[in-house]
């Protein structure tokens, strides 16, 4: 019995697991768990802070640049945003939905609205001017020692369809990212 009581460990089925009674991975797991503001939160790791940090911004460019050469090449408005929408997955593993919500300074179903709203008005806009829906429009510039760089209406549907992705992205981390308060349980 006063051997059971030091190693905190007894012949009993698994009750004396030590003077809390709890299994020590989930003593470990209790202790990395602290409360703000009412809320349960993970404690940040600096290893993924600094990960996220390096490797965020970067995704950004690269799904913009798969935006832009999307039209012309494996690439566009789609996985753009997939290619965002795991940058933004990132944020969230590391800092949680307050870190995503710091990340944007726009809601999510705002992206979304304004997404529907591109894509909807570059599929309407031809029939304005007597063309079929969703006709491709080239238009070319002369920027001097710039070049000549041409813009095509596809690139305006596939902005909307990218920031649609976005947003549903971002509002799936909105609806899963909230933390219950205590008493909230049914």
């Amino acid at each position: 019995e006063a051997a059971a009581s030091v190693t905190g460990r007894s012949g009993g089925g698994g009750a004396g697991r030590g003077q809390s009674g709890a299994h020590p991975v989930a003593q470990r797991q209790a202790e990395q768990v602290r409360r703000v503001d009412g809320r349960c939160r993970m404690r940040r790791s600096l290893i993924i802070d600094v990960v996220v940090r390096i490797v965020f911004h970067s995704a950004l460019v690269l799904s913009l640049f798969l935006l832009f050469a999307g039209h012309n090449q494996p690439g566009g408005g789609f996985i753009g945003g997939l290619v965002a929408g795991a940058a933004f997955a990132l944020h969230y593993a590391s800092g949680g939905i307050d870190a995503v919500r710091q990340g944007m300074r726009v809601r999510p179903w705002t992206l979304l609205g304004i997404g529907v709203i591109a894509i909807t008005a570059t599929a309407l806009m031809p029939l304005a001017f007597g063309n079929a829906a969703l006709q491709s429009e080239i238009y070319k510039f002369h920027l001097g020692p710039l070049g000549d760089p041409k813009l095509t209406t596809p690139l305006f549907f596939d902005t909307g369809v990218y920031l649609v992705v976005v947003g549903m992205v971002l509002m799936l981390f909105e609806a899963f990212g909230e933390t219950m308060l205590d008493g909230d349980a049914t």
